[in-house]
């Protein structure tokens, strides 16, 4: 029944978004989506992600696992993503493919999952794993989307997007607030802004479900493939390394649930505007946004289900 009551608090600001897109609630919807995509982005997560990691009880994880994971993982998937990619029927797509695959929604949905399923305790552990894949997501996903997508496409190194994002720079400037005697006066100043995070995150991604749903309705080969790297490859592939890890006594057991629920999110919606940066797959990245949010409804209960039994 808790799982339950977790899911329906998460749902109901996507639904809310929804309502709002429907009824026509803001003038321009695009613009609504970005102004509420920067606040999220810019100022409410990295709030948040703060917060978590000035926790007076937060310890800084020393667990060989836990900084190996989730580069070795997303490696794993980009190789599953290129033999895919050489498929006649997706041929040309293994970029697409691989920055779906491993750049999963782990802000706006998994970070209040987490929170939701294990605690406001795990905010620690939780903030510096979702650091973790936004950082490798950020450098492998759209390398990967360049180096193998056909066409020239965009120049640009997409080493610069990395540096841009306050998510990257957000752990190294909560961890020096704990060296710091204004650890707690920046806890409770930040805490308020952190908490605004979930639900606009959540509402803006019922925003932008409404606003792209055509592309639900043109499923094919390609938004099936680029689904399953996301919500079935990339799950597998975390969960067998957090299981290989656990038994080998190299992650802490709060970790392996966090990077399980991190790793069955659905695609982020960061991708869609890399695609649009670099000119590469953007019908295919916001199908899979689409998509594999709308089938995350039924496969994140199970394997929240699972790691619950862990």
């Amino acid at each position: 029944m808790a799982l339950l009551f977790s899911f329906v608090g998460l749902a109901f600001p996507i639904l809310l978004g929804m309502v709002a897109g429907a009824a026509k609630l803001f003038p321009d919807t695009d613009a609504a989506i970005g102004a509420l995509n920067r606040y999220a982005l810019y100022i409410a997560f990295p709030a948040l992600i703060v917060t978590g990691l000035t926790r007076g009880e937060f310890r800084l994880p020393v667990d060989l696992g836990f900084w190996l994971i989730v580069p070795v993982a997303m490696g794993l998937t980009a190789v599953v993503a290129y033999l895919v990619g050489l498929l006649p029927s997706l041929r040309g797509r293994a970029g697409t493919l691989a920055m779906v695959g491993v750049f999963g929604n782990v802000a706006y949905v998994g970070l209040p999952l987490c929170e939701r399923l294990l605690g406001e305790s795990i905010l620690g552990v939780a903030s510096l794993a979702v650091s973790l894949f936004v950082v490798f997501s950020l450098l492998l996903g759209p390398t990967l989307l360049l180096a193998w997508s056909p066409g020239s496409g965009e120049s640009r190194s997409p080493i610069m997007a990395v540096f841009r994002q306050p998510l990257l720079w957000s752990p190294a400037i909560g961890l020096a607030l704990r060296l710091t005697p204004w650890m707690d006066g920046a806890h409770a100043l930040l805490a308020p802004v952190g908490k605004s995070a979930a639900p606009v995150a959540l509402f803006l991604l019922g925003l932008y479900l409404f606003a792209h749903r055509a592309a639900a309705f043109r499923p094919g080969l390609a938004g099936v493939a680029h689904v399953g790297l996301r919500l079935a490859v990339f799950p597998l592939v975390v969960s067998s390394l957090v299981i290989a890890a656990l038994g080998q006594g190299l992650l802490q057991h709060d970790a392996a649930q966090v990077f399980v629920i991190l790793s069955a999110t659905p695609t982020a919606i960061a991708t869609f505007a890399l695609a649009v940066e670099f000119n590469q797959g953007q019908e295919d990245v916001a199908q899979s946004i689409v998509l594999s949010t709308i089938v995350s409804a039924f496969t994140l209960p199970i394997v929240s289900s699972w790691v619950l039994s862990i």
